[in-house]
C-alpha cells in the first residue's frame, strides 16, 4: 500500500501569536462565553483574515478558571495553530499547544461539532481539562477523540490521549460526555480498521460496509479506561458473525442467527464459508445495506449470493440465502 510523505510540522507564526495576544488584551474574563465570541470577532477582523483560507475558532470552557480554546486554520489544513488561553494572576496566559499534538492533523475542536466540546474540573492536584478533539481532519475520515490536560506551573500538559488507547481502534468516531462532569464518556465508532478476528471477512472501505460499536469510558486518576463495549445490532453485523461462526465450526452459534436451521446447509452449498478466514469478500453498498439488508456477496464466491434478513427483537436474523446476481439500482 503506498504511503504518503510525512506531514510537515507547523511552526509557530509570530503574526498569529501577535494577533492572539492583541485580541486578548481587550477582552474581560468575567463572562467566558462572551469573551470567546469577542475573541473570534477580533481574530476574524484582524490582518489574519486577509490571508487566503485563514479562519478562527473559539470555544469557552465553563468552570472556576476562565479558559478558552483558540484555533486558527492556516492556508493548508495541516497547518493549524492551536492555543489555550486562561486567566491567571490578573491577566491572560497564552500557550501554543500544537507542539504537544502528535499529528499535524489534530485539532482541539470537535468535528462534527459537539456541545459541550470541553469541560474542566478543579481537582486537588490542579485543574483538569477534557477536550473532545478531532484527528485525521485533513483526510476523508475525520474522527472525534479525547484529550485530558492538566494545568501545572509551566502551563498545560496532555496527560492522556485517546489516540494512544484502545479508543483508536474505532473509526469514524463520535465522542460525547455522559451526564454532568467529566467522569463518563460515550464513544461510537465502526469497524473500518478494527483489528479483531472478524476484521477481513468482508472488504470494508471508508464508506462501508461496517459493523458499529458503542463504548463507555470512565475517568480513573490520570486517564480513561473502558467500562463497556458492545456491538450495535445490524444486518451486516449478523452476516459477519454468521460467516465467522460457520467458518470456525460453531454451528450451534450460527444456528442462533437464522430463522430456519436449513439455512446452514444452504450456506455451505453456496460456499458461504471461509477457510482460512480473512478472504475479504465484496458486497454491495446501498443506504440500507448495513442496517437491514438485503446484502449481496458480489465477489469471492463461485456465484453471487443474496442474503435477506428479518428483525428479531433487538437484533437481526438471516431469513433467506440464495444465488442471485446483484442488479445496481442505478
Amino acid at each position: 500500500m503506498p504511503t504518503r510523505p510525512p506531514l510537515p510540522t507547523p511552526v509557530p507564526s509570530e503574526e498569529v501569536e501577535r494577533a492572539v495576544r492583541g485580541c486578548l488584551a481587550g477582552i474581560s474574563p468575567q463572562r467566558i462565553t462572551q469573551a470567546a465570541q469577542e475573541m473570534k470577532v477580533c481574530l476574524d477582523d484582524s490582518s489574519l483574515a486577509q490571508g487566503e483560507n485563514y479562519g478562527a475558532r473559539t470555544f469557552a470552557v465553563e468552570g472556576e478558571l476562565p479558559v478558552m480554546l483558540l484555533g486558527l486554520l492556516g492556508p493548508d489544513c495541516r497547518f493549524t495553530y492551536e492555543y489555550l488561553a486562561w486567566w491567571r494572576d490578573g491577566g491572560w496566559q497564552v500557550q501554543y499547544l500544537t507542539p504537544q499534538l502528535p499529528l499535524c492533523d489534530y485539532t482541539l475542536f470537535a468535528s462534527p461539532p459537539s456541545t459541550p466540546a470541553a469541560r474542566q474540573l478543579d481537582a486537588p492536584d490542579g485543574v483538569r481539562l477534557v477536550v473532545i478533539n478531532t484527528v485525521h481532519c485533513c483526510g476523508s475520515a475525520p474522527s472525534a477523540s479525547l484529550l485530558l490536560l492538566g494545568l501545572h506551573a509551566a502551563g498545560w500538559q496532555i496527560v492522556w490521549d485517546g489516540e494512544k488507547s484502545d479508543m483508536a481502534n474505532l473509526s469514524h468516531r463520535e465522542v460525547e460526555f455522559v451526564d454532568e462532569g467529566i467522569d463518563l464518556i460515550k464513544v461510537r465508532g465502526d469497524s473500518w480498521f478494527y483489528a479483531d478476528e472478524k476484521k477481513d471477512i468482508f472488504n470494508e472501505g471508508n464508506p462501508g460496509p461496517h459493523r458499529h460499536f458503542e463504548e463507555t469510558w470512565t475517568l480513573q486518576e490520570d486517564g480513561y479506561v473502558r467500562l463497556e463495549h458492545r456491538v450495535v445490532p445490524s444486518a451486516y453485523n449478523t452476516l459477519v458473525e454468521f460467516v465467522y461462526r460457520l467458518s470456525t465450526g460453531d454451528e450451534l452459534g450460527a444456528g442462533a442467527l437464522v430463522v430456519d436451521p436449513s439455512l446452514l446447509a444452504a450456506a455451505k452449498a453456496l460456499g458461504v464459508v471461509q477457510s482460512p478466514l480473512g478472504q475479504r469478500w465484496m458486497t454491495n453498498l446501498e443506504p440500507t445495506t448495513e442496517c437491514c439488508g438485503p446484502i449481496y456477496i458480489t465477489d469471492g464466491l463461485p456465484q453471487q449470493v443474496k442474503v435477506s434478513f428479518v428483525q428479531s427483537g433487538d437484533g437481526w436474523q438471516l431469513s433467506e440465502m440464495k444465488a442471485e446476481r446483484y442488479q445496481p439500482p442505478y
